[in-house]
């Protein structure tokens, strides 16, 4: 279904200006069902529908907390830890599973970076090797926003290297 919203001038200047790939709708969306969760848990008489809203936006704040988590371990790990080679695989898989509609997660991220050396590794083993062993979530949507985080350093950074 669309719907058109206001925004006003200023916020709509600034959104422009981030001159970034954001699903604006997208992120509107999940404003809508966090304040309708908002709305489901304030209720003093609750129905199974309202219980369902405020799971619903429960759920998805867990999964952009992940998000936002990996995205920022993918960005230390790209600018600290990572190999030219292990960020070059990253990010041409990455082009690959945005164009056929592919989501990632640990498993295929270790497979990704260490390329022929994942062979016969656990998963777990595999983000040891690559030093991540510590401090990721194990959640699908922080291994989706570590390899933004780590895309993203690669990319800013690829035409100088």
């Amino acid at each position: 279904m669309r719907i058109n919203i206001y925004v006003g001038e200023d916020l709509k200047a600034r959104m422009d200006a981030a001159k970034d790939s954001t699903n604006w709708s997208e992120v509107a969306c999940r404003a809508f069902e966090a304040e309708l969760g908002a709305i489901a848990a304030r209720k003093a008489d609750k129905n199974m529908d309202d219980v369902i809203q405020r799971l619903k936006a429960s759920k998805q704040a867990r999964h952009q907390a992940a998000a936002e988590a990996g995205y920022q371990d993918g960005k230390h790990w790209a600018m600290h830890r990572a190999e030219y080679a292990q960020l070059e695989r990253l990010a041409k898989q990455d082009e690959i599973n945005n164009s056929e509609g592919f989501d990632w997660d640990w498993h295929g991220v270790a497979l990704t970076a260490l390329g022929d050396a994942y062979a016969g590794l656990s998963c777990s083993d595999a983000l040891a090797e690559l030093n991540l062993e510590d401090g990721v979530a194990d959640d699908d949507a922080a291994a989706e926003g570590f390899v933004r985080g780590a895309v993203d350093v690669f990319e800013a950074v690829a035409d100088q290297l």
